[in-house]
């Protein structure tokens, strides 16, 4: 027999003159079967419940995170390209060191996102740009440079060759 204060607390009926095993009425059914979820495993729940809300924000701030990394690049790439062309017209293509920053630029940025549009573009750039600097300085190691990075091109982006895109 359930204890005097518990009994107390039960709405009407519930728990009353019932023996271990009798049949309960739905309403009984329905509220234990309640009562079990509430204490037992709402916490299950809320926690299930705020771990997939993690999982959701989680998901958006890295597509908003990652959509400004990409943009980030992107402007880095871009700059760095416009950079080669301005060279390319002016006075200063008879020094080495700005070439070097631009071969360096493009490195960097290839290094660092190789699996990116803008990784694989970078690579053929500081070919272009080795070759480039080859052509005005007339030194080997500026031409080696070029072929090395046009080798690893093609050999780490197959596909690259049957896209159409305005770098090549």
């Amino acid at each position: 027999m359930p204890d005097a204060d518990l009994l107390g607390r039960l709405p009407k009926g519930v728990g009353q003159g019932a023996s271990f095993g009798a049949r309960q009425s739905r309403a009984e059914r329905i509220w234990n079967t309640g009562r079990y979820f509430c204490i037992h495993l709402f916490p299950f729940g809320l926690i299930l419940l705020l771990i997939v809300m993690g999982w959701v924000f989680e998901g958006a701030a890295h597509k908003v995170c990652s959509a400004t990394v990409d943009q980030e690049i992107e402007t880095k790439y871009d700059q760095t390209r416009e950079a080669f062309f301005a060279l390319d017209k002016s006075p200063q293509k008879k020094q080495r060191q700005p070439w070097q920053s631009l071969i360096e630029g493009f490195k960097e940025i290839y290094k660092q996102h190789p699996e990116t549009p803008w990784g694989e573009k970078s690579m053929f750039m500081v070919g272009r740009v080795s070759y480039a600097l080859f052509q005005w300085s007339g030194m080997e190691p500026d031409l080696d440079l070029a072929l090395d990075h046009f080798s690893r091109f093609v050999n780490h982006y197959p596909q690259a060759h049957s896209r159409t895109t305005p770098f090549f």
